[in-house]
C-alpha cells in the first residue's frame, strides 16, 4: 500500500487487538503479503487523514461440533493456493484450532519475482463464560520472494521465517458487546533469515466502554524497542442513525528521545438518495518511520 504517497508506513495493522509491527528486512512498514486472509474471520479498514488502520480478526469457533475445511485453488500462470483448518470445542469451554495456507505465485513479468509463502496457525482458548476468557495463539510465516528484475532490480529478495506468539485475556461485565470490557495482551515476534535475527516484545491493555450511542476506548502498549510507549484514546458518539462523530488522541515515544503526538476528529452525515457527507482532520507531530533513527518528528496537519 502507498496511501496518499506516504509509503507502507501509512498503514497500521492490528491482529486481534495487538499491533502487528514491521520486523526484519521489512522494518519500515508491514508487508501485507504475509497475511493469509483465509485464516481471518473479519477485516475492518478505517480511513484517517493521511493514514489507514487495518484490523484483522481470527476466527472464533463457538459450536461444540467440530469444524474443518480444505481448499484448493488453481489459476492462470500456475498460481495456486492450498488451505486447511480444523476446529473443536469441548463442553468445559476449552477450544483449539489449527490451520494453514500455502500460496504460490510464479512471476508474470520480468526475469524473476516468483513468490510463495506458507502460513500456519495454532490457537488454544479457554472461555468458560461469555464474560471471561483466555487465548494463546501462534502464527508462523515463511515468505520466499525472488528479486523482481526487469531492466533493473525493482524489489529485493526476501526469505526467512516470522513467528508471532500472542496471549490475550479478556473480561466484560455484560455478555454482549455493550458495557465495560478490558483486554490484556502480550506478544512476542521474531524474524530469522537473510542474516537478520530480530525480536520485538510487547504488551498492553485495552479498555472500552460502550452504550448504544456512545463509546470510549483507551489503549496503552509497551514495546522492547522502536516505540517503547504507545498511548491512544478515542471517543465516539452517534445520537442519531444518520450522524456520527469521533475524536482521537495519540502519544508515542520512540528510540533516541523522539515523540509523536496528534489529535484527530471525524464526523459523518447520511443524506438523501444514498449520499454521505463526511469530514476528518488531524494535527500534531509525527515520526512517520520510527525504525529510521535519523528521522525526527514532522509537523502534521
Amino acid at each position: 500500500p502507498n496511501y496518499r504517497g506516504r509509503g507502507p508506513a501509512s498503514v497500521t495493522y492490528f491482529v486481534d487487538g495487538l499491533p502487528y509491527v514491521p520486523l526484519g528486512p521489512d522494518s519500515l512498514g508491514v508487508d501485507p503479503s504475509y497475511f493469509s486472509l483465509s485464516q481471518f474471520e473479519r477485516m475492518e479498514v478505517e480511513k484517517l487523514p493521511g493514514s489507514l488502520r487495518v484490523s484483522l480478526f481470527s476466527p472464533r469457533h463457538f459450536s461444540k461440533a467440530p469444524g474443518s475445511r480444505i481448499g484448493i485453488t488453481s489459476g492462470d500462470k500456475n498460481v495456486a493456493r492450498y488451505i486447511g483448518a480444523l476446529e473443536y470445542r469441548f463442553p468445559v469451554g476449552i477450544g483449539f484450532s489449527v490451520g494453514g495456507e500455502r500460496m504460490v505465485a510464479p512471476t508474470a513479468t520480468g526475469t524473476s519475482s516468483d513468490f510463495d509463502i506458507t502460513n500456519g496457525r495454532l490457537a488454544l482458548d479457554f472461555v468458560p463464560s461469555h464474560r471471561f476468557g483466555m487465548e494463546a495463539q501462534f502464527v508462523t510465516s515463511t515468505p520466499d520472494r525472488k528479486a523482481f528484475v526487469d531492466v533493473d532490480t525493482l524489489e529485493l529478495a526476501l526469505k526467512g521465517r516470522r513467528n508471532d506468539a500472542h496471549f490475550r485475556v479478556f473480561w466484560r461485565n455484560r455478555p454482549d458487546d455493550l458495557g465495560l470490557r478490558v483486554d490484556g495482551l502480550l506478544g512476542l515476534t521474531t524474524w530469522k533469515g537473510q542474516g537478520v535475527d530480530d525480536e520485538v516484545r510487547q504488551g498492553g491493555v485495552v479498555a472500552a466502554w460502550r452504550t448504544r450511542t456512545f463509546g470510549l476506548t483507551a489503549r496503552a502498549f509497551n514495546r522492547s524497542r522502536t516505540t517503547p510507549l504507545d498511548f491512544s484514546a478515542e471517543v465516539g458518539w452517534s445520537p442519531l442513525g444518520i450522524f456520527s462523530a469521533a475524536v482521537e488522541a495519540a502519544y508515542q515515544t520512540h528510540d533516541l528521545d523522539r515523540e509523536s503526538r496528534w489529535v484527530g476528529a471525524r464526523a459523518g452525515l447520511s443524506l438523501p438518495f444514498g449520499l454521505q457527507l463526511t469530514g476528518s482532520g488531524r494535527a500534531g507531530r509525527l515520526v512517520a518511520t520510527p525504525a529510521l533513527l535519523n528521522t525526527g518528528a514532522q509537523d502534521l496537519t
